[in-house]
């Protein structure tokens, strides 16, 4: 077993914003120094769930007492974001087996093809051709 991939586990919290609000922000709550990551198939358990999945990993580290991993951390992951489910311990060999789904059902592996990514132009250069007939 490698422990080769590098993951990070964080929770958003609410931070006083000083007018009585709150703005969300990001916790880091621990970057465990390698893990390995498997991909995997949703089983049944999960299916029966009624969740709507995916993209399923399996996530073994080091197990570190003083961090509590809960149901619902995020987790990164190769620029991806995925939900903890079922963190397991195995304190005789100091494992920590984590299932984590995808936060978002339209995770894709396929990088976006350049010719369909707006390019921050203005309204006019968007719609000018649906909205005058091609001039822009």
């Amino acid at each position: 077993m490698a422990l080769i991939e590098r993951i990070r586990f964080y929770r958003t919290v609410l931070v006083p914003d000083g007018m009585g609000g709150s703005i969300p922000t990001e916790e880091t709550i621990w970057e465990p120094r390698g893990a390995e990551v498997q991909e995997m198939r949703p089983s049944t358990e999960l299916i029966a769930t009624q969740q709507n999945i995916s993209q399923v990993i399996r996530i073994r580290c080091r197990y570190n007492p003083e961090i509590a991993i809960k149901i619902g951390d995020k987790i990164e992951w190769r620029g991806f974001t995925f939900n903890s489910l079922l963190p397991t311990v195995d304190r005789r060999t100091r494992m920590m087996e984590i299932m984590a789904v995808s936060e978002i059902e339209t995770t894709s592996r396929e990088v976006p093809d350049p010719d369909n990514v707006w390019d921050g132009g203005s309204a006019s250069t968007v719609f000018g051709k649906i909205i005058d007939g091609g001039k822009a």
